[in-house]
């Protein structure tokens, strides 16, 4: 399940570019 992961790294690296919820 390492691909899974990957794309869940992926998509919350864009979404933090877009709103960052630091």
């Amino acid at each position: 399940m390492s691909e899974t992961k990957n794309y869940t790294v992926l998509a919350s690296e864009e979404f933090n570019e877009v709103t960052p919820i630091h």
